[in-house]
């Protein structure tokens, strides 16, 4: 995570001076630089665990973010809200996910984080691991219960953003844990619409092995295929042809 600037805080200070400061106190820098020490005598010396920067993020969205599962700890063990929400609904779950800490991950669902916290563009800790490719992270959420088919606001699942961020290792992974191969989001788009529109073939074929329907339709009517064609994708028109596509 980074930090703003003096300037740039006192900026948003001055056009926001209703929210709490934007610079919210050094146990923030502490537990963003992983400085246990400095954490436990803020704490001591009555520092609030769950103070809020101007974002709403507390110090255990920081150190949850920065990776720091010492401190993360120590400030659980104060009082901080594990399932906390910034500005944006982001839990330390939610931050640790995204950036790949298998280590304050387990920590925090060990607390009794919520694994299917859903932040304001309906994102749970899933949808970021998985789209990310943090394969451990992914292993460790489904392996606490995360749905494996949560749909944020535009209806997709973990698996779909895999599949737009190419990220192959994640498709026989999530569909081997009960991700629907076929499911679509807010326009009808399988996952395999997702493979053919970027054309990857690679993920494609893994899609197909699995049992994607090769002839399904989005809420235009268009199949993979048409997909393919419209775009004059000749390989991808072939590939799908043999994986019996048709016109």
């Amino acid at each position: 995570m980074k930090k703003l600037t003096l300037a740039v805080c006192l900026l948003l200070s001055a056009a926001y001076p209703a929210l709490p400061s934007a610079l919210a106190g050094s146990l923030h820098d502490a537990a963003e630089a992983g400085d246990i020490e400095q954490v436990k005598q803020h704490i001591a010396g009555g520092a609030n665990v769950n103070e809020t920067d101007f974002l709403g993020l507390t110090p255990l969205h920081v150190a949850a973010s920065s990776g720091h599962a010492a401190v993360a700890e120590r400030l659980i063990a104060a009082g901080a809200e594990v399932d906390v929400k910034d500005r944006g609904d982001r839990t330390p779950l939610i931050e640790a996910a995204d950036e790949g800490h298998a280590e304050v991950v387990q920590l925090l669902l060990s607390k009794g984080a919520d694994v299917n916290a859903k932040d304001t563009s309906g994102f749970t800790p899933l949808h970021v691991a998985a789209r990310r490719g943090h394969r451990v992270v992914v292993e460790q959420l489904i392996a606490h219960g995360a749905d494996v088919n949560a749909k944020d606001t535009g209806v997709r699942t973990p698996l779909i953003w895999a599949v737009e961020d190419r990220r192959k290792e994640m498709i026989p992974l999530l569909i081997s844990k009960g991700a629907d191969v076929n499911t679509r989001d807010i326009h009808g788009m399988t996952p395999l619409h997702f493979a053919v529109y970027y054309r990857n073939e690679t993920i494609a074929k893994m899609l197909i092995a699995r049992g994607a329907k090769v002839n399904a339709k989005d809420d235009l009517g268009s199949t993979p295929l048409r997909m393919a064609s419209d775009r004059r994708d000749k390989d991808i028109v072939e590939f799908l042809k043999r994986h019996g596509a048709k016109e």
